[in-house]
């Protein structure tokens, strides 16, 4: 039997979707990054589809929401509730004479913020939560506005917008709760995955002739988002360059499609990526599920103030830019492996030292452990104690 072409949902793409297996899995990775960065309530299945929890859909409609705003056949309107200074967004479409005559369809979405580039990017992802028909009558849309919870802010409604329920809404909170926890800890820990990702980038681009326009264009845009958006003290920096880094590439796809060997290199160099993140999402998460004390001055600590390699690429007409350029420490040592004695030789000015190489590491026992944690050991000892053994 045929084996059926793999499927992954993009909108935003030709087509609508994504088909080959290491753009999927760059892509999830992605979009599981804006999850956390983000604080969404949803979570992205394996076909692409974005799934809020059916608990959470009961609360999101239960919950008090004031009107804003309203244009053509939708009404916009926020949470009476904030959630740690989180005000939750929805849409309410009603539609008359739908799916029949006499009939009214009204949908309730979620409307949920997705930022890149520290907002330079900005989407909206739009979560249906329900839908409901109705018979067509005088007081239909105060019946759809009873249903959904809405309020008017103005007339005896007034000030409503600053009352909050006594009920905590669990589901909602457990997800936020969860979340911020993990974004805390992916800010400084998924740092290092994002620098290495772009240096490693950087470098096959700079290899390739075919990417001088990439390179090009990186610069052009880094120069003029540079401090509001694009900030070098940042402990994000590096994962905001490689959003920009991201959207540069895919506006010169077609460029890369033509070279088979950048096309390759850049895959490979992602899906190192995909899975340096996926082992550091195992440990960090059962942490913070099993409740487990993080020592934050080590763990959440800003990075070392460092700029982004410099890219020695074409000069731009009229637009001073600075490229951005990799080196070496200075004071790096060349080493050579030999594989017949298992030694590696460092060479050191005329001298040679032999450091015996550790034996063959057994990764399935990295893996287990990856996959639990150790009991009672904080998130630095895990991420330690996995970094040791994978040398």
């Amino acid at each position: 039997m045929e084996e059926l072409a793999l499927k992954y949902k993009r909108p935003d793409v030709s087509g609508g979707y994504l088909t080959d297996k290491n753009e999927i899995e760059y892509y999830k990775t992605v979009q599981y990054n804006d999850v956390i960065d983000n604080i969404m309530l949803g979570d992205y299945d394996k076909e692409g589809n974005y799934i809020v929890e059916k608990g959470i859909i009961r609360e999101l409609i239960d919950l008090r929401k004031i009107y804003i705003e309203s244009y053509d056949k939708s009404i916009l309107c926020d949470s009476a509730k904030m959630f740690d200074g989180k005000v939750l967004h929805f849409c309410l479409n009603i539609l008359k004479n739908i799916p029949e005559k006499g009939k009214v369809t009204a949908t309730l979405s979620l409307l949920e913020d997705i930022q890149r580039v520290n907002g330079y990017y900005k989407n909206t992802n739009t979560a249906v939560l329900v839908t409901h028909v109705f018979d067509d009558d005088a007081n239909i849309n105060d019946k759809i506005l009873k249903l959904f919870n809405i309020s008017s802010s103005n007339g005896d409604d007034d000030g409503a917008e600053k009352i909050e329920t006594d009920y905590d809404f669990p589901n909602i909170n457990k997800r936020l709760n969860y979340f911020r926890d993990l974004n805390k800890y992916y800010v400084s820990v998924g740092a290092r995955n994002q620098k290495r990702l772009y240096e490693r980038r950087i470098k096959i681009l700079l290899k390739s002739k075919s990417a001088n326009i990439i390179l090009e264009e990186l610069n052009k845009q880094a120069f003029h988002i540079k401090g509001k958006f694009l900030d070098k003290n940042s402990a994000q920096y590096f994962k905001h360059l490689n959003q920009l880094l991201d959207s540069v590439l895919e506006t010169h796809g077609h460029t890369i499609a033509h070279d088979k060997k950048l096309l390759a290199d850049l895959a490979h160099a992602q899906m190192e990526f995909c899975g340096r993140h996926q082992k550091d999402h195992l440990v960090i998460s059962n942490n913070v599920l099993n409740g487990n004390k993080f020592n934050q001055e080590v763990i959440v600590a800003p990075l070392p103030k460092t700029e982004a390699p410099k890219v020695e690429a074409p000069k731009i007409k009229e637009e001073k830019v600075i490229a951005p350029k990799t080196e070496l420490p200075k004071n790096k040592q060349e080493t050579i492996k030999d594989s017949k004695s298992h030694e590696i030789k460092i060479k050191k000015g005329e001298k040679e030292v032999s450091k015996p190489v550790k034996d063959k590491v057994n990764l399935d026992a990295i893996e287990k452990k990856l996959a639990v944690g150790v009991a009672g050991a904080s998130l630095e000892d895990n991420l330690k104690s996995m970094e040791e053994e994978t040398l």
